[in-house]
């Protein structure tokens, strides 16, 4: 764990934009933020499940490549091996969709909190 050292606002802002450079904003939230899971619980849940489900993808993907691979030796099982690896790049192709969708379900949730924040002032 990282411990950080006590800044004023203007140079914690100053290191966050520097630090945070493939970082886009909308709104209030900056898409692709590694911090962005730790902004509420349902975040960090959020967070969990996006994980789980690109290191699933991410493993078939891989299998199926290494599969495809042994199958590529035998001249039989060569049209096999051939679906095995247009599977897996399917595969490979929903890991960036996987994590554009967390980063959708995060601005969801923000507007979420926001609404939820501003009920507990009344």
């Amino acid at each position: 764990m990282q411990t950080y050292l006590p800044l004023h606002r203007a140079e914690w802002q100053l290191k966050a934009t520097s630090f945070h450079t493939s970082c886009y904003t909308v709104g209030a939230m900056k898409l692709f933020n590694p911090e962005n899971h730790t902004r509420s619980d349902a975040h960090r849940k959020a967070y969990a499940y996006f994980e789980l489900a690109y290191t699933t993808v991410d493993f078939l993907a891989a299998a199926l490549f290494v599969i495809g691979s042994i199958l590529f030796f035998n001249e039989k099982t060569v049209y096999t091996g051939t679906w095995l690896f247009l599977v897996g790049s399917i595969l490979f192709g929903l890991r960036p969709t996987i994590k554009l969708l967390r980063e959708i379900t995060y601005l969801r949730l923000g507007k979420y909190s926001a609404i939820e924040a501003a009920s507990y002032k009344k």
